[in-house]
């Protein structure tokens, strides 16, 4: 078995102002000087054996290290530096002989060993029982970091200041993952399956900023670009509209116990509770299988007699849900296709794999699924999919994505499975939903390296109602607290991918509110898995307008500079920041085992918001206050609870709040203009409508008419709309 190591032993500098800096070619040693990092020793090794540098050449920006070592061992070191006002990026690739063969349990190795003086830093693994999920854990030293393969991405900020980050790379079969080992820390790669290597081998990516919010996005867009998946960034795709409404899946209002008539009974609770549901998702429990394998595109005739055509039409025609979507796997069913089964006659030749599904009574066993690189393997999905328009579906939810991994192993190389797995479904989706899918059980990159322009995924551990509420950790079981911490941490990164879906959410859960602010920050996806006649209507108000559509922020929340490496055991709130519009907004949770946190928060804190004047809107209190931008606004809250701030530029000394009962008040506002004299605004939304003025007004008109129906308390202009899309004009 053959083992490749490039051994970077690295230690920090905690000033270079008199040494070079960039890549250092030194006798038989190379450096990296970056920032006040000192990255150097770097060398391959080839199973034990250390290999010797025997030269180097430099072009512009990439410079190509040549080693060579026992056996005719040789291996080129190609490093390429790309630098920028705010980022310097170094892209580490390996180039074997062209005649290098690799068993399945080979693994190529790029590893860095402890840094000093590291201040904060956090990476995100894969974790128990079921690897499909990551959570943010914390260091300060990578001697801290377990022996542990899987970790997504770390980043970390050095005593002075500067922001680091590492990215496993993928490509030419490989897949990386960061991991710790003996020899240090850094990015560990498999195949899966025997090759024969040819190509540039693409690594590790490491880069190096002052700006944690340019160096995430910069590291992960130029390693995009040197895989050839530049049309995997989010910052590229189109969220699809449907996601801009509120939605509803049936898991945890039934489970797996589901029938058409329960669907129908859950669309008649919303309408009758004037809930604004757009779209349903029919989640696990409808498919027609046999010990956990699929037999056939079709729903279970007991549960479905008339298959999903006329449920369809009367969720559309009669309770106004525009979509509706189905659960599946990526392999068909949690044990892929029964090799008995009616599907399996219609695609012979499937492969087996093995797999473990851990909640399921059974050891590992064979499965079955079709061969994802021949032409079975896009038809599997583009027959199904197929059947399912017809019958009025509009889009899925594709769960377990690690099989990928589980169908690779043995079978195919890993980076090539994931391509065609990923890619025949995603362009069955392309062909019958117009890319709607939400991808799920998917936070491995040999998944989210592969989504092309699919735009939503899960990033985050299941949301569960019955978790125990004093569990302060990222794990199903987890709190509230947990789930949020581990979906805004995971969203770092994930967002410049897809637009993060942070899971359904019931109303009536004790925490709701708490689930709901992260939901609103996240700008992906908000929908609600309430059983029939258990709803919330007003915190289900609070956050959609009438016709469904969610009050969403603009873009996905990131965690304040004070918060980016904060976890479960800090005294302060946890801070997150987003934009709607040309507003700030500050959501806070208690996310510690504390009964009280207390911290501030000032304007500057909101990346992108142009300086100035503002007022300040708590949701929670219902209050506001002007503030400059050097105010610091308190922050308390007690266990368990959290807060939204809306940070509202202040004009000629005012300011439209909006409806104070929306979390976000200034989604009802269509169109506004403020100048010294007078305010204008249509308001989309029935409601009373806050205003912010430091003099009182003279007159106000709703609809071009003169009205009494307000108050002016303490800077506070209230006003009465009795209609939607009212106009209203004040005079100062």
């Amino acid at each position: 078995m053959k083992t490749i190591y490039f051994l970077i032993v690295c230690s920090l500098l905690l000033s270079c102002k008199n040494e070079k800096t960039g890549l250092i070619i030194h006798s038989d040693q190379i450096s990296i000087m970056e920032q006040g990092a000192n990255l150097k020793n770097i060398a391959p090794f080839i199973n034990s054996q250390k290999l010797n540098f025997t030269g180097s050449e430099s072009s512009g920006d990439k410079t190509i290290a040549h080693f060579s070592g026992e056996e005719r061992k040789q291996l080129d070191l190609i490093i390429k530096t790309n630098q920028s006002d705010s980022l310097t990026l170094y892209q580490f690739s390996a180039k074997l002989k062209a005649d290098s063969k690799w068993l399945p349990t080979d693994t190529l190795k790029l590893l860095f060993e402890s840094v000093d003086s590291i201040q904060a830093g956090i990476y995100s693994k894969l974790y128990k029982p079921v690897y499909a999920w990551c959570k943010p854990v914390s260091f300060t030293n990578f001697n801290q970091i377990d022996t542990i393969r899987g970790i997504q991405i770390a980043y970390w900020k050095f005593a002075d200041q500067t922001y680091s980050a590492a990215i496993p790379l993928g490509g030419a079969g490989f897949g990386f993952t960061l991991g710790k080992e003996k020899n240090g820390f850094g990015a560990v790669g498999i195949t899966q399956f025997p090759i024969e290597i040819k190509e540039e081998i693409p690594v590790l990516s490491i880069g190096f900023s002052k700006d944690i919010y340019k160096l995430i996005p910069g590291t992960i867009r130029q390693s995009f670009s040197a895989m050839g998946i530049r049309d995997n960034l989010r910052e590229l795709k189109k969220k699809p509209e449907m996601y801009n409404y509120l939605g509803w899946a049936s898991w945890n209002a039934f489970m797996q116990n589901l029938s058409e008539e329960k669907i129908l009974a859950s669309a008649k609770s919303f309408q009758e509770a004037n809930i604004p549901v757009k779209w349903f998702l029919i989640d696990d429990g409808w498919l027609d299988v046999t010990n956990n394998k699929l037999n056939s595109y079709k729903p279970d005739k007991k549960k479905f007699p008339h298959e999903f055509k006329s449920l369809t039409s009367t969720l559309k025609s009669k309770f106004g849900i525009s979509d509706v979507g189905v659960w599946h796997t990526l392999n068909g069913y949690w044990e892929g296709i029964n090799p008995e089964g009616e599907l399996a006659k219609q695609l012979p030749d499937l492969i087996s794999y093995n797999d473990w599904i851990p909640w399921l009574p059974k050891p590992k066993t064979e499965l079955y699924f079709v061969n994802p690189m021949m032409p079975q393997g896009l038809q599997f999905y583009d027959d199904w999919y197929s059947y399912l328009k017809d019958q009025g579906i509009t889009f899925v939810k594709v769960d377990n994505q690690l099989a990928v991994n589980k169908i690779s192993n043995g079978n195919f190389p890993i980076w090539q499975t994931g391509e065609m797995m990923l890619g025949n479904m995603h362009q069955a989706v392309n062909k019958y939903f117009s890319g709607k899918v939400i991808n799920c059980m998917n936070m491995t990159n040999s998944d989210f390296y592969h989504y092309s322009k699919s735009a939503v995924a899960r990033t985050s551990e299941d949301y569960n109602p019955h978790s125990n509420p004093k569990l302060f950790e990222c794990t199903y079981m987890g709190n509230a607290a947990a789930h949020v911490l581990a979906c805004m941490h995971n969203s770092v990164w994930m967002s410049n991918i897809v637009w993060s879906d942070f899971d359904m959410f019931q109303s009536t859960d004790k925490d709701a509110w708490y689930y709901a602010m992260a939901k609103v920050m996240s700008a992906g996806p908000v929908y609600i898995t309430d059983e029939p006649n258990k709803h919330n209507p007003d915190l289900l108000h609070a956050i959609t307008l009438e016709n469904g559509k969610v009050i969403n922020v603009d873009i996905p929340a990131l965690p304040t500079e004070d918060s980016f490496f904060q976890l479960f055991e800090s005294d302060k709130p946890f801070k997150a920041f987003s934009k709607y519009g040309e507003n700030g907004l500050i959501a806070a949770w208690n996310v510690s085992d504390r009964d009280l946190v207390s911290g501030k928060f000032s304007t500057s804190e909101i990346k992108s918001l142009k300086p100035g004047a503002f007022v300040v809107f708590d949701f929670i209190n219902k209050s506001v206050q002007e503030v400059s931008e050097s105010s610091q606004i308190p922050v308390k809250l007690t266990r368990m609870k959290s807060n939204l701030y809306s940070v509202i530029p202040l004009k000629s000394g005012k300011a439209i709040i909006g409806d104070a009962g929306k979390i976000i008040p200034m989604a009802v506002i269509s169109e506004s203009s403020i100048d010294e004299n007078s305010i204008s605004a249509t308001i989309s939304e029935k409601c009373t409508l806050w205003i912010y003025s430091q003099s009182k007004p003279d007159e106000v008109m709703v609809n071009s008419k003169k009205t009494d129906q307000f108050n002016f308390d303490k800077n506070i202009l209230s006003i009465r709309l009795a209609e939607a899309n009212s106009k209203i004009e004040v005079m100062f």
